[in-house]
C-alpha cells in the first residue's frame, strides 16, 4: 500500500490542477511527456537488471 499513495497522491494533483483552462494543454502536454520519459526510464532499468541476472547467471560476473 505504502508504494501505491505515492502514485496515487500524483495522480490525483495532476487531476486537480488540470482545471485551468491556460496552462490546461500546456500541463496535459507536460503530464504525457512525463509518463513517456518515465516508461523510458522504467524500460532501461528492466532491462539492465535482466542483463544482468543473465551475466551472473553464465559465470561472467559475479556480485557479492
Amino acid at each position: 500500500m505504502k508504494k501505491l499513495i505515492l502514485p496515487m497522491f500524483c495522480l490525483l494533483m495532476a487531476v486537480c490542477l488540470s482545471g485551468c483552462g491556460l496552462m490546461e494543454d500546456a500541463f496535459k502536454a507536460g503530464l504525457f511527456f512525463g509518463i513517456i520519459v518515465i516508461a523510458i526510464i522504467a524500460a532501461l532499468i528492466w532491462l539492465l537488471r535482466m542483463s544482468v541476472k543473465l551475466l551472473v547467471k553464465k559465470g561472467i560476473l559475479q556480485i557479492d
